[in-house]
Parts: C-alpha cells; structure tokens; sequence
C-alpha cells in the first residue's frame, strides 16, 4: 500500500509553460489576467493533472488543478489494449460473460475525469451533501475560474497522513531531531484524523449515500481546526439505501464467517447476477475460507479472500 501511495503521489510533473499554455487556452487570455500569482513549480503531481498554488485577483488562496497535456488519446489507448487483453483472458479462462465490459465502465470513467467541470460538480455536490457535518471539510469550487482543462478550487490547508505518520516516528524534512512532546503531538493529531476519517466514511456509507470513491492518502488533510479535508473529485459513488445496508449487513456476516446470509447480501448490492446458483456460491465461500478464526479475540479475516 506504502509502495503504490508513492507510486500515486510521485508522478513527474511536466513543464510549467506547458501547464501555462493550457491556462491561457482555456480561458482565451493570458494567465496573468486570469490569476494574480502562480507558484513556481506544482504542489503535487498525478496521473491526469498537476496542481499549482494560486491567487485570484481579491487576494483568496488557491488550488489551481492543470490538465496533463494530450491526455485524452493515451487514456483511449490504454482503455483499448485493457479490453483486447480481458478479452484474450475471457477466451483462455473460457468466461460466458463479457469481462470486457469492465473495460467499458472503466473507461467511462476515465474520460468523465477528463472534463474538470464534471468534477466542480460533483465537489459542489459533495459539499452541499457533507457541510452539516462540523468534522469534514470540503473545499469550494470558484467555478468563474474553472474549464474543462482548468479546475480552481479553495486551498486547504493541513497535513496529509503520510507526513503525520513520520512526524509521529520522528522523522520531518525540516526539523533535524523532533523532540519527544513534537512526536506525540503527531501522533495525536494523526489518531484525531483516523478517527475523523473512519467516521466520514461511516456517515457517507450509512447516511448520505455519496462517497468520496479515491481517498487515499495524497487526497486526504488534517487541516489546523482538527477537520478531514477531502481533495479529488473525479470519482464519486452514490449508493442506494438498500445497498448500504446489505453492505453494512455483509460486515457482520464476514466477520461471523455466515456465508449463506452474505451471498443474499451480495445480491442485495447487485453483485450476484441473476440465474447464479446460490448453493454453489455458498459452498465455494465455505471451502475457500472455512471457518473464521480469532487472534486475541479479533476476527481474522483476510477480506481479499472474500
């Protein structure tokens, strides 16, 4: 996990005049008519985009995400060699159904990722979702600023958990020796954002239904007030009510190591197709993990397996 949060955060950037290039295109007008400042070099760099600091013209702090240049045509591509290879699979593994259909909604996906005000809207629609909720924070979109290349939002500011998990052991890229109460400092506020964070996504599971569908580290902040702040709004997931129940039911049901009840869980969320023979299921889930064992009084499920 450690390995692939790095992979994800440690994108190289491509050029700044690249990235100004793609400003000016989008708004049809030099960028310094479009923001009063633009850092330097990016704050953070990914796959698709690359994120500036920023400031508007009345003097507001600002997150200023630039599209990767010619993004489109390499997302189609790898989207075209991901389906041929599932389809290889499904001829080698001979599979009735059509894997390659995965394909399909992942590259939907992808290019809805493409068009940041798709994004802006659903940040907006996080927020109005989420703002009743003291703990979580959610930046606004300043849509004014805001193309289909170009996505301009509030700046938060706070820690994300990776660097409080190094605080916490001691180790800061400015500070040469952390004292003692530095450290537990840490690890305080990183234990507040675990919890903070488990519980937004108690609440998005249980209660609103709309889930941030990329929150790994990189998009997650502790910010100074003791909030979780959400970046990234690409991929958002809204679940029915019945599939939040039967997923909150299918829980107790793996960690009771009942099989039986969390294959109509399973159907509940619409995982299991129709016509599938439920008995076979069952018993496939019985013969793979058996029964559940305990560590100290914990359940030790492997939910991979599951």
């Amino acid at each position: 996990f450690q390995a692939l949060a790095e992979l994800h955060e440690r994108v190289p950037p491509f050029p700044r005049e690249d990235a100004m290039k793609i400003i000016e295109g989008e708004f049809e007008r030099p960028v310094s008519q479009v923001f009063s400042y633009i850092s330097d070099e990016p704050v953070a760099s990914a796959s698709f985009g690359q994120v500036y600091q920023g400031r508007t013209f009345d003097g507001a702090l600002v997150a200023i995400k630039v599209q990767r240049p010619n993004l489109l045509p390499s997302v189609l591509r790898d989207i075209y060699i991901l389906r041929l290879g599932l389809s290889f699979v499904r001829k080698v593994a001979k599979r009735r159904s059509n894997i390659s259909l995965y394909a399909d909604e992942l590259g939907k996906g992808f290019v809805d990722e493409l068009d940041y005000n798709i994004e802006a809207d659903n940040a907006t629609k996080f927020l109005d979702t989420h703002s009743k909720y003291s703990f979580v924070m959610v930046p606004k979109v300043l849509k004014q600023l805001t193309r289909k290349r170009v996505l301009t939002m509030e700046w938060v500011a706070g820690e994300n958990p990776r660097e409080l998990l190094s605080l916490a052991k001691g180790i800061s890229g400015s500070i040469a020796q952390l004292s003692e109460k530095q450290k537990l400092d840490a690890k305080a506020r990183l234990l507040d954002l675990v919890n903070k964070g488990v519980e937004a996504s108690l609440v998005q599971l249980l209660e609103t239904g709309l889930l941030h569908a990329d929150p790994h580290p990189g998009n997650l902040r502790y910010t100074p007030d003791g909030r979780v702040g959400f970046l990234d709004f690409g991929l958002l997931c809204e679940m029915e009510k019945k599939h939040s129940r039967a997923m909150l039911s299918s829980i107790v049901h793996i960690v009771n190591g009942d099989w039986a009840s969390l294959v109509y869980d399973l159907i509940e969320m619409d995982v299991v197709p129709p016509r599938t023979n439920l008995r076979r299921v069952t018993m496939d889930l019985e013969d793979t993990l058996g029964e559940v064992t305990y560590e100290g009084g914990i359940p030790d499920i492997k939910f991979s397996r599951v």
